[in-house]
């Protein structure tokens, strides 16, 4: 079906990495994944986490998907939008 993947790229800072097959595209596996990946990573670290996500901006799908869960564009650059939620566990 796919997958999620986070990293932790900082003290307080984490990465994810979203990747859905293409035959269960557009019924909501890419929010799903973000959403209880965001409350399983919080229960692991036992607080509040800020998480990045990079996104080319032509890809308006996964870019309505991360705005969708709450992530926010904190930095366009290069034709890449970097989108960061936090979270308060």
């Amino acid at each position: 079906m796919g997958g999620i993947r986070f990293s932790m790229i900082g003290e307080d800072l984490w990465s994810v990495s979203v990747s859905v097959l293409k035959k269960y595209q557009g019924v909501g596996l890419g929010k799903k994944s973000i959403r209880d990946g965001m409350r399983e990573l919080c229960k692991k670290i036992g607080g509040r986490v800020s998480v990045e996500a990079k996104v080319l901006e032509s890809n308006h799908v996964s870019l309505h998907t991360f705005k969708s869960v709450g992530f926010t564009v904190h930095l366009a650059q290069g034709g890449i939008a970097v989108m960061r939620r936090m979270n308060d566990g």
